[in-house]
């Protein structure tokens, strides 16, 4: 994440496949959520699906960029990502489907697994049919 001044910042979040194992014709989507004194909201509606045929491996992946405005530095830390899509294994007999939240760990400076706050931005992307 990079800010790029007082009221803008810029995301680039890679995406791979795990070590060792490759993913193919992987379609996925993101959203942006923040959380507020009120609950959450959505920050960026879901993108369009990775073209077909998209490989990612653990060395080289694909990526995903957002230019968020209004943005400060503060609102880092109650921003959250939600992946979902779908990928096949290398013997393309299996799909597998993908439902993630992430969020910036301030501390590391990497994007985590959202697990403690899981349930309650689930709930929330029911309420939206985003989920």
């Amino acid at each position: 994440v990079k800010q790029l001044n007082d009221t803008t910042a810029y995301f680039d979040i890679p995406y791979c496949a795990e070590k060792n194992a490759n993913a193919y014709n992987v379609k996925l989507q993101s959203t942006v959520i923040f959380k507020t004194s009120q609950g959450y909201s959505i920050g960026a509606m879901p993108d369009e699906k990775f073209p077909e045929n998209v490989t990612l491996t653990y060395e080289t992946g694909k990526s995903i960029s957002y230019t968020l405005n209004p943005f400060t530095k503060d609102m880092i830390g109650s921003t959250y990502i939600y992946i979902r899509g779908e990928f096949e294994n290398e013997e393309r007999n299996g799909k597998f489907n993908v439902s993630e939240i992430y969020k910036y760990n301030v501390h590391t400076s990497e994007w985590i697994q959202a697990l403690g706050e899981d349930a309650a931005i689930r709930n929330f992307l029911k309420e939206n049919g985003l989920l």
